[in-house]
């Protein structure tokens, strides 16, 4: 797949999942086409891992692929309806699962609905197992004057912008956030997110230091991010919530008060850019994570199915680590 596809991923895209969408909204309902940011965003971190499959010269079906360091997963693929049980589905997994293994992925998964069975059942024959779901959760409302306080009296110190940065600390930012989030899974890197998304405007990175964990005198060390998509990934959804793509803590840094500030600093930032909330999504391997959301007032809107394939390993090295995100493009 090149740059130069991806209006006609983005056609196949609207073909492949139109059936499910007019099964949920109704017959006659158009699923809206993904934006050409969210596409190119799609592509770039891995493009060598994007793939556009053909038959007799024609586009039947796509898939992108991922890696986080360590960690990579697919998704999303598509095939035309018509073109569906003929073995496309399967030779774009097999594409990508050979990327991601040369890439030198220790984790290999991918998400999808549990509402579509024929889904799964695909995926398991292709050997991925079903792991625990990832849950997306969301809370509205107005921020408290206490709250607001709260975050404000911490920005000045702790908390920093990926936009506002010069470029000799976003480089400090990376290499220090690299190193925390190694330590919740071997390998995981979130950096290619905060790169690629800044590039096209689509999110912005909030950035949590630390004096306790000093990168050098009197400079505190990056050891939480929150990467905030504040563009939906398909046309027309303007005024819905923004949405955390990733927001992970250093282990050492794992308490309530601090993955607290982190959220609603986020949360304070989607509603300042005219969001109605922030969305979130959780994997229930973080067990500790989970619970803390759900007593602050998220609740459960939706899950996803978690998927590994079998031989890689996806689970965190504890179930109290902070690690929010979503393995779905």
């Amino acid at each position: 797949m090149t740059g130069d596809d991806l209006d006609e991923v983005g056609r196949l895209d609207r073909a492949a999942f139109g059936p499910w969408w007019r099964g949920l909204r109704g017959r006659f309902a158009a699923l809206p086409r993904r934006t050409h940011k969210n596409l190119a965003a799609c592509r770039e971190p891995d493009p060598d891992g994007c793939f556009l499959a053909e038959e007799r010269g024609r586009a039947v079906g796509y898939v992108f692929s991922r890696t986080w360091g360590g960690v990579g997963w697919l998704g999303p693929v598509g095939v035309l309806p018509r073109f569906q049980g003929r073995g496309v589905g399967k030779a774009l997994l097999q594409a990508s699962v050979d990327y991601l293994r040369g890439a030198g992925a220790r984790v290999i998964g991918l998400e999808t609905m549990p509402r579509v069975p024929a889904n799964v059942g695909f995926y398991l024959r292709q050997g991925f197992g079903a792991d625990m779901p990832t849950l997306h959760l969301a809370r509205q409302g107005a921020s408290d004057g206490e709250r607001g306080r709260r975050v404000a009296s911490a920005a000045s110190s702790r908390l920093g912008r990926w936009s506002q940065a010069d470029a000799v600390t976003r480089a400090r930012w990376l290499d220090e956030l690299r190193e925390a989030t190694g330590l919740i899974l071997p390998g995981l890197d979130y950096s290619q997110e905060v790169l690629v998304t800044a590039q096209h405007g689509l999110a912005e990175t909030l950035v949590l230091t630390a004096a306790g964990l000093a990168a050098g005198r009197g400079v505190g060390r990056a050891v939480g991010l929150a990467v905030v998509a504040l563009e939906g990934a398909r046309e027309g959804t303007g005024d819905a919530p923004a949405a955390l793509i990733a927001l992970a803590l250093h282990p050492r840094c794992t308490d309530a008060a601090d993955f607290r500030l982190l959220l609603e600093a986020a949360e304070d930032f989607a509603r300042s850019q005219g969001k109605p909330g922030l969305g979130v999504s959780v994997n229930a391997r973080h067990v500790w994570a989970l619970s803390q959301l759900l007593g602050w007032g998220y609740q459960v809107e939706r899950l996803m199915l978690r998927m590994v394939l079998e031989g890689t390993d996806a689970a965190p090295a504890s179930g109290e680590c902070v690690d929010l995100s979503r393995w779905a493009g």
